[in-house]
């Protein structure tokens, strides 16, 4: 195996960095508890940029998400979490950000309205689903723990009268704990569920399928003998169902356990590794270094700022 050279990293501050906080912020628990409000309910709205909170580490780019900057927070805690940068929110996105609180969904810390842009920080979550498609070591169990807790968000929202609405495999994010998660929350509507289902079909074949997923609304598969009948009636019935909770009542998510999910959770952060591996080697190359050191060089992965 090569060896690996840690390449240098350029680290400059981000604009509106004025210095290291004056004082530590109060904990949301703390702030909760004066207030009278859950912890979920205190998300705080500030006008300001959030670089004085947090400090840059690199950017990461999950499928046709946009990037977001993995940050660590200044101060006592040294929490990691993931910023996402929007040219604006409205006051209905920020309420729905605030609105929805669930196990299943991304966790929002703070939300951030400066200058003509806002910011949100969330809770980490290094991998998407994109990266799991066609994994070999995904069966049907493990397949039953992903759409298990995707079905539960989708119950969550279906229970609200809300509709995601955007639902694909870049936009569902996985820990390494084996948690699956639903981002893009702000863009929630007041809509039936219908949509959602069919959604959640289209990934459920591109989990099995991978790379040989059919285009197009059809679903299918090319290799139904890998999966269990349960899972075949499961994603059949993604075409037909009319509300989430029929699905809930499925034998296929009977018994679930999210810890099945660890071993291909770590299977992405090694490929995110051998990316890593791969940038570092391709910025030592004559033929390829000027094309990756333009500070915007993006493998589907991660974006590092490097030094010459």
């Amino acid at each position: 195996m090569p060896s690996i050279i840690p390449n240098r990293l350029h680290k400059s501050r981000p604009q509106g960095y004025a210095g290291q906080p004056s004082c530590v912020e109060p904990l949301r628990t703390v702030e909760a508890s004066r207030d009278g409000k859950s912890v979920l309910e205190s998300i705080p709205v500030k006008p300001c940029l959030p670089w004085n909170t947090y400090e840059a580490i690199y950017a990461l780019h999950l499928g046709d998400n946009g990037p977001v900057v993995v940050a660590e927070r200044r101060g006592i805690s040294f929490d990691v979490v993931d910023i996402g940068c929007f040219e604006s929110l409205s006051d209905d996105q920020i309420r729905m950000l605030k609105a929805i609180q669930h196990p299943n969904f991304v966790t929002v810390h703070e939300i951030y309205r400066a200058e003509t842009k806002c910011y949100v920080a969330y809770e980490h979550m290094p991998r998407s689903l994109e990266e799991v498609a066609g994994n070999p070591y995904l069966n049907s169990d493990r397949l039953a723990a992903i759409v298990g807790q995707i079905v539960a968000a989708l119950a969550y929202l279906e229970g609200k009268g809300l509709q995601h609405g955007h639902l694909a495999s870049s936009r569902i994010l996985l820990h390494h704990s084996g948690t699956v998660k639903l981002g893009n929350q702000e863009d929630c509507t007041a809509n039936t569920s219908i949509k959602d289902i069919r959604d959640l079909g289209m990934v459920m074949m591109e989990l099995m399928e991978g790379d040989d997923a059919k285009d197009g609304a059809t679903i299918g598969l090319d290799s139904p003998e890998r999966w269990t009948a349960n899972a075949i009636e499961f994603l059949s019935a993604t075409t037909s169902a009319s509300s989430v909770s029929e699905l809930l009542e499925h034998p296929f998510l009977r018994s679930w356990h999210k810890g099945k999910l660890k071993g291909v959770a770590e299977q992405a952060v090694v490929s995110m590794r051998w990316m890593v591996w791969r940038y570092n080697t391709m910025l030592r190359s004559d033929t390829d270094s000027e094309r990756y050191r333009q500070g915007s060089a993006r493998h589907g992965d991660i974006v590092l700022d490097a030094a010459g």
